[in-house]
């Protein structure tokens, strides 16, 4: 376990300072803000205007801003307005800038309108809403710490201490005003705010977790048990938190942490109500008896806690779920909320032993239960947990865009990282929909990142569905060949065409040209480079005919009656560059919305594009379509899996290959098959390899791609990573019952494909994966792979877990929850030894990238990882149906914890 500096900072020594021994308060007051690199203290005495800093300009765009809040329902916080009243005065109330601090929903909710430009970044956002939804635990009416950091990397927000939020939008005060800004607390009733202030000096994360107040329980753990009237006190609470602090004192040794329940003579203890915390070499395990409804539950989360070291165990009951975390880290999050209410005769409880007697072999040290149910921040900051650094590179608003999904990263043998994704502009579903094809650049290693670069621009902006789109980007390059060139593959859609409406064909012809349609089905072929499109014969007996219309590669449509410039490049870059909007005739746009005028159309299929760049990212080639070497004309829709492709490095036959992962649908156009295309000269010339599910025996039936509708067949969006062996493994979304992430093996190089298992250690919720290999300093020989996914259905999709292999994929050595909440698509890749970065999406906000420390993975920080951390309190069946074995065994299996670890893993084993 990595914890973070107790060390004292200067930042820190200045807000105790300012903090005094009571609150500060400032509510219903005005206060002033101006630059200063020194931490500054406002009170309700200091509000209003300094008149000696009227004409101070606030010239930082960096600093800090931070209060103290209690609230007990969702409430406003704080305005942060211009400050003089002439500027405020001199425009209309409903174009004065402002930025509001809120609570929603019990979360913070930051709002801003009207904002001046950004002069560090113009794709910075004027209005924008963020409801940090995953920050939870704001209306306990408890003592929280907010804070707000703003820099050229955005903003980041903290609850409790640490991070819980981002935006690539800068929200500093001077977004307000040029010059000082005010903050008005607001007059709610359900809320107080303290100590309010203000810095242009940047704090780091460690800083900022350690200015924040640690909570604090209700009752201590002073002794074996609590007194009866703590038990009293803590017997009506059906939502709450428990804390211990532990150590077992070696491998092997195990015993019980906590206990609550009935005791008595007459008390039996197997079926009465109770709570009992145990913890062993497989992790913990809590038992839970309902006495009014007989049930006994069973609730897990794998860990390496028998390794002699001090352990903090915190458990968190509330909003319907048992949440239970490891050293700050989510370890299970699971379904049913179990409490000591639920324990109707509740007179006993025991701090490092059981209800018996029984001690645990080690100590209990301190700890403590809350009647509140604590946030993420609280509960990292008990255990002392070093932050993770997240930035917001594409999210709601920037760059006037509703929304960005879809990430893809890589980084090229510059050291630099490309960061994709789908730029959303006026909704946030998938296609049909407008869609543009967007990149940000870091040359540091991920410390600082360039702006936004749209890379493919496509038709009908803001027109949502009707609009066309280039989405799911798989970027590719070999780090160690001899070509520094960049491949990008990726889908372009036709406005109003996506995933399942699109039409069975292949739309380009067999020497690459787009097949084109006019408003009366007339075909035309055309190359997409400046050309004159040409009209296509009805019969043998007739030939093409070359028309008045250049198509040019962005699509576009010049109506033109010499053809004297047909190679002139000048005049193809020119075109393929131009923006498209409504006044201009586009091959991919709508008819729908098209001008009656626009004489061409292309077909109303799903196409797929390569572009590539020579210069490390800063300009790329016009689109090249790849269709006529792909795609069959059985499939419906095909396209390739975001995220990115690999190039084979260990295969001296096949050394230098490109594998990018796609998918395709025949009959059932909800039905998918994967594999690789292949590419064996950098990209030139594409084939494609056997999908993972062809041929193979499922349900009885042998499965066949073009007719395949079984949803225990389907192998949709995949990613590859190779072994050291040179195998390739690939892991595979599906909708198979196992509810578990499918694997398969290829011998040679992605060209067909072997083994197939699905791993009981990966829970599949029908989100896309990422893997990636990567270089550990500390296991110079071993296999390592890391495999991220969102893991769970919280309903919705979520619990972002990144798990790490040291033997080629075959068992996972440790996990680690980046984000226990909304979480779907991500993309993992190495920017050195010491770190993995994970771009990853919040499903409709953004695209954020987090940077994971190798202490989290290194092989002598282990943490057991034996199953899935998913399982409901009173349900398993899930398990049942991946280990074959009779439900009510399998109960009594987990309840007596006689189930080995090889057991719970027995499919997972070989591959």
């Amino acid at each position: 376990m990595e914890r973070r500096s107790t060390k004292t900072t200067s930042l820190i020594e200045d807000i105790a300072d300012i903090k005094g021994s009571e609150h500060t308060r400032f509510n219903h007051a005005t206060i002033k803000i101006t630059p200063s690199s020194e931490i500054k203290k406002y009170s309700e005495n200091e509000s209003g205007i300094n008149r000696k800093d009227k004409n101070e300009e606030i010239n930082q765009n960096e600093g800090i801003i931070g209060f103290k809040f209690v609230a007990n329902s969702d409430c406003d916080l704080l305005d942060i307005k211009p400050a003089q009243k002439s500027e405020a005065s001199a425009q209309q109330e409903h174009t004065t800038p402002i930025i509001k601090i809120s609570i929603k929903e019990d979360a913070p909710l930051l709002s801003a309108q009207n904002l001046l430009e950004d002069s560090a970044d113009a794709n910075g956002a004027k209005e924008i809403a963020l409801q940090m939804e995953d920050a939870l635990g704001a209306c306990d009416g408890r003592e929280h710490d907010f804070a707000i950091t703003y820099g050229s990397f955005g903003s980041r927000f903290y609850l409790d201490g640490y991070q819980c939020f981002a935006s690539a939008t800068n929200l500093g005060p001077q977004r307000v005003s040029g010059k000082a800004a005010e903050v008005c607390a607001a007059q709610a009733e359900s809320s107080q705010i303290y100590d309010f202030y203000y810095s242009s000096h940047l704090p780091n994360p460690e800083e900022i977790a350690n200015s924040a107040t640690q909570a604090q329980p209700d009752i201590w753990f002073a002794g074996p048990t609590i007194c009866a009237r703590d038990i009293k006190r803590v017997s009506c609470n059906s939502s709450g938190t428990l804390h211990i602090q532990f150590r077992l004192r070696g491998p092997g040794q195990h015993g019980v942490l906590f206990a609550a329940g009935t005791v008595g003579t007459k008390t039996n203890l197997e079926s009465s109500g109770k709570i009992s915390v145990y913890a062993g070499p497989e992790g913990i395990k809590i038992t839970l008896i309902d006495s009014e409804t007989c049930v006994k539950s069973v609730i897990e989360a794998a860990a390496s806690v028998d390794d002699g070291e001090w352990h903090d165990l915190i458990i968190r009951a509330n909003r319907g779920a048992t949440d239970i975390y490891v050293d700050g880290y989510s370890q299970s999050h699971n379904i049913g909320q179990f409490w000591f209410a639920n324990i109707p005769e509740l007179n006993a409880v025991s701090i490092g032993e059981d209800l018996r007697g029984v001690r645990l072999m080690g100590e209990a040290r301190t700890g403590g239960i809350y009647f509140s149910a604590l946030t993420e921040g609280q509960i990292q900051r008990i255990s002392r947990v070093k932050p993770l650094v997240t930035t917001a590179l594409f999210d709601t608003g920037y760059a006037s865009s509703r929304s960005y999904r879809i990430p893809s990263l890589v980084k090229t043998r510059m050291g630099t990282l490309i960061a994709g994704a789908d730029q959303r502009t006026s909704v946030s579903n998938d296609a049909p929909n407008h869609i543009n094809f967007v990149i940000r650049r870091s040359t540091d290693g991920g410390k600082t990142w360039g702006p936004l670069q749209t890379v493919i621009n496509m038709p009908s902006k803001n027109l949502g569905k009707l609009g066309a789109s280039a989405i799911d980007s798989c970027p590719i390059l070999d780090p160690a060949g001899k070509s520094e060139r960049i491949n990008v593959l990726i889908d372009i859609n036709p406005g109003g065409i996506g995933l399942t409406n699109c039409k069975t064909a292949v739309g380009v012809d067999a020497c690459g040209r787009i097949k084109l349609i006019d408003r009366l089905g007339g075909n035309y072929a055309a190359a997409m480079d400046a050309s004159a499109a040409v009209k296509l014969p009805c019969d043998s007996s007739e030939k093409e005919c070359a028309t008045k219309w250049l198509v040019f590669p962005d699509g576009s449509i010049k109506n033109c009656d010499s053809h004297d410039d047909l190679n002139d490049d000048s005049k193809i870059n020119s075109h393929s560059k131009q923006t498209c909007d409504s006044s201009t005739w586009n091959i991919w746009k709508s008819q729908e919305i098209a001008s009656e005028s626009q004489p061409l159309f292309a077909e109303k299929t799903c196409y797929i594009a390569q572009i590539y760049s020579d210069d490390d990212g800063k300009t790329w080639s016009v689109p090249r379509l790849i269709d006529h070497m792909v795609k069959e004309p059985w499939m419906s829709f095909a396209g390739v899996c975001p995220g990115n492709g690999i190039v084979i490095r260990q295969s001296e036959k096949h050394y230098g290959r490109i594998l990018v992962p796609f998918y395709c649908s025949g009959k059932s156009k909800s039905h998918y098959s994967s594999g690789a295309l292949i590419s064996d000269d950098d990209g030139k010339t594409w084939s494609r390899g056997k999908m993972i599910n062809e041929g193979r025996l499922i349900n009885g039936k042998i499965v066949d791609p073009v007719t395949m509708q079984d949803d225990d067949a389907t192998s949709s969006e995949t990613v590859f990573v190779e072994r050291k062996n040179g195998d390739i493994l690939a892991f595979f979304r599906n909708q198979n019952r196992s509810g578990c992430v499918g694997k398969a093996i290829s011998h040679d190089c992605g060209e067909t494909w072997s083994e197939l298992i699905f791993d009981t250690s990966l829970p599949e919720i029908f989100s896309q994966p990422s893997a990636t290999c990567f270089n550990s300093e500390n296991a110079e020989n071993a296999d390592c792979i890391a495999f991220a996914n969102a893991s769970q259905m919280m309903p919705y999709r979520g619990r972002g877990v990144v798990r790490f292999s040291y033997d080629g994929g075959k068992t996972w050595a440790k996990n680690v929850c980046i984000n226990p909440f909304h979480h779907v698509y991500q993309c993992l890749s190495s920017s050195n030894k010491r770190t993995l970065q994970l771009l990853w999406e919040r499903e409709t906000t953004g695209i954020y990238i987090t940077a994971i420390d190798s202490n989290l993975w290194k092989q002598d920080n282990l943490q057991i990882d034996f199953k899935s951390n998913a399982k409901s309190l009173n349900n398993t069946d899930l398990d049942c149906i991946k280990n074959k074995i009779n439900t009510s065994e399998k109960m009594k299996d987990l309840e007596e914890g006689s189930l080995t670890r090889t057991e719970r893993s027995q499919h997972g084993r070989d591959i």
